[in-house]
C-alpha cells in the first residue's frame, strides 16, 4: 500500500498451537506492519510445505499426501515444528485471552 491508513491504530492477533498453515501465512504478512502485535503462544509450525495433494493408492487401503509447493524461506528460515513466536506471550494460567490483550496492549 502506498499510503498507511490512520485507522485502525492498533491490530492485535491472538494465536496458539492451533494456528496453522494459511493462518500462519497471514501472521507473517501482518507482522510486516508496525501496527500489528501478536499475542498468545507459539503457532503450530505447519507452513514450510503447503497445498497438500492427496492420491488414493491402487490397493485402496492407503492414501498418499504430498506438498505441491515449498516455502521460499527454506532452508534458511524454517518454521515447521517450530512455529511463530508471539510478540507478547499470554501465560497459560490466563483464561480470558481477549481481556488480557485489551489490558496489556502496547503501542
Amino acid at each position: 500500500m502506498p499510503k498507511v491508513l490512520s485507522y485502525p491504530k492498533y491490530v492485535s492477533l491472538i494465536v496458539n498451537k492451533s494456528t496453522a498453515s494459511a493462518a500462519e501465512l497471514f501472521i507473517l504478512q501482518a507482522k510486516q506492519s508496525a501496527k500489528v502485535k501478536i499475542y498468545g503462544t507459539k503457532s503450530s509450525g505447519a507452513i514450510d510445505y503447503l497445498e497438500v495433494v492427496r492420491a488414493e493408492l491402487p490397493c485402496g487401503f492407503y492414501r498418499l499426501g504430498y506438498p505441491a509447493c515449498k516455502s521460499l524461506r527454506l532452508p534458511g528460515q524454517p518454521l515447521d515444528n517450530i512455529g511463530i513466536k508471539p510478540d507478547i506471550e499470554i501465560p497459560l494460567k490466563i483464561s480470558d485471552w481477549i481481556d488480557f490483550v485489551r489490558t496489556n496492549r502496547t503501542k
